[in-house]
């Protein structure tokens, strides 16, 4: 059976090389030398290529909706409360950061493993539904986490320090909005 701390530092070591790099600069070898281990001992892990981006996505998306997930639990129940987690997860500085953009890069390119992304954000969007929010709610909240993490992750913020608290507090206030009302939502 495979080494879970060593499967996983060798995870981290092709994260950092995708988020560093590229993701063409990810190969077998660049892992292997970086994380001092033989090719052999690489492949004990991840038999191929293929097998380690499928690993890097898989370990970053389940960290991430872990992460989540435990926020969501840590808060009291209320309207929203999952997608109030995804919002503090998603705009925090977190180690798990650079792990979800290496999975982010690699699925890009990758349409294997877009899907597996993709079957996520479904999943996610869904949660966050199943939470009580609206789905344009859900969608426009959603889509403005991910859209400040993918800007932020591309240094397209400017010199704006103080944007990230006020987008947080932004998107919290549209939740709470939702949560407040007692009126039909609107799903059109």
């Amino acid at each position: 059976m495979a080494h879970p701390s060593k499967r996983r530092a060798l995870i981290r070591t092709a994260g950092a090389i995708v988020v560093e790099h590229s993701p063409e600069a990810l190969t077998l070898d660049a892992v292997a030398q970086r994380a001092g281990v033989s090719k052999g001992g690489l492949l004990y892990h991840f038999p191929s290529k293929a097998a380690l981006q499928e690993g890097v996505v898989d370990a970053y998306l389940e960290e991430f909706e872990a992460a989540v997930e435990a926020d969501a639990a840590a808060h009291a129940a209320a309207t929203g409360r999952w997608l109030r987690a995804y919002v503090r997860v998603g705009l925090s500085d977190a180690d798990l950061r650079p792990g979800l953009d290496a999975a982010y890069l690699l699925a890009a390119g990758h349409p294997t493993l877009l899907e597996r992304l993709r079957a996520c954000s479904t999943r996610w969007s869904e949660r966050a539904i199943e939470d009580g929010v609206d789905a344009t709610t859900a969608a426009v909240v959603m889509h403005a986490t991910d859209g400040f993490w993918f800007a932020d992750a591309l240094g397209l913020h400017g010199a704006d320090p103080g944007a990230r608290p006020r987008v947080q507090e932004r998107l919290m206030a549209l939740i709470d909005a939702v949560g407040a009302s007692d009126a039909p939502v609107d799903d059109a």
